[in-house]
């Protein structure tokens, strides 16, 4: 399965209907180590399973993504990585964000999950946050006080500032207005359908708002389940992509038929082999309905 669709103003077409709901009570795309994407001829010596997505970033937010999962890295200057790899300059995806929220009414949220190589001190992440600071000084919305993802999308709009930075790094993230707390991230190594079907499901029972679950492969997949067949990596297979392939349906159907009601901000690989965005959409406008507080409580009641 291959997304063709696309989805640049999908906040924006439901103004009306979102301005009076928190991140925390939506069904957010988003995707995972978003950064790592190969488009360079100069990358092709990076190990091909090191690249999760084949969207640049402003590609995956016309997708449809508002959460992107970056991993920051320096090396006299800085990168977005997949562990030891520099995989594309964070002035890149500075860039495409930049692009994004000129040209539209979304909201986005870069969320810094993880920090590389040469993020080994607290100097280090503080002349990372004054760059953010200067390169997003236009666009950045600064937390508020108290209970910052409380803060309705309609209060987000009304600042002119759209664009969240939440920071996973709590203790000095307290000394900097411009950064958000860092969202509950569930993610774990799986290798089969079996066993990320059972980390899904054990996150979407955790009781956190927000969160945020990583809904995806990691490169130590070496087989993936398909009905009774097995299909194996193989040494000539160039990258993870035939892996989302496969996964992609899945983790669509689960999302529209099992955890619907409980998603927050969901995390892919490879966005576009998924139908994530059309199923946060559609479960999106069922949640701004009267029946979605019905059967919510109904759940509750009786799960």
């Amino acid at each position: 399965m291959v997304c063709l669709s696309t989805h640049p103003d999908w906040m924006g077409e439901r103004k009306n209907i979102l301005q009076k709901r928190t991140i925390p009570q939506l069904f957010i795309p988003g995707t995972i180590n978003s950064g790592s994407y190969l488009r360079k001829k100069s990358q092709l010596n990076i190990d091909k399973f090191h690249g999760t997505q084949d969207q640049s970033i402003l590609e995956q937010l016309v997708s449809g993504a508002r959460y992107l999962d970056l991993r920051p890295s320096v090396n006299y200057t800085y990168y977005v990585s997949y562990g030891a790899n520099n995989m594309n300059p964070m002035k890149d995806i500075i860039r495409d964000v930049k692009e994004f929220l000129d040209n539209t009414e979304e909201i986005v949220i870069l969320s810094f999950t993880r920090f590389s190589k040469g993020f080994d001190s607290e100097l280090v992440h503080e002349f990372f946050i004054k760059y953010l600071e200067e390169e997003f000084a236009d666009y950045f919305l600064p937390a508020p006080d108290l209970f910052e993802w409380d803060t309705q999308l309609g209060e987000i709009w009304k600042s002119g500032k759209r664009l969240i930075l939440s920071y996973n790094h709590d203790e000095l993230r307290k000394n900097w207005t411009s950064l958000w707390s860092p969202v509950p991230l569930f993610s774990d190594n799986v290798h089969d359908l079996k066993t990320l079907k059972h980390h899904l499901t054990s996150a979407e029972q955790e009781i956190v708002e927000p969160k945020v679950t990583m809904a995806g492969i990691t490169s130590e997949i070496r087989e993936v389940e398909n009905n009774s067949e097995v299909h194996f990596v193989r040494t000539n297979t160039t990258s993870l992509r035939p892996l989302g392939l496969v996964i992609g349906p899945y983790v669509t159907d689960w999302y529209n038929t099992l955890f619907h009601l409980s998603a927050n901000i969901v995390a892919v690989d490879f966005i576009d082999a998924t139908g994530i965005v059309e199923v946060a959409l559609q479960w999106n406008d069922w949640r701004t309905s009267p029946c979605y507080y019905y059967q919510y409580i109904q759940n509750l009641k009786y799960p």
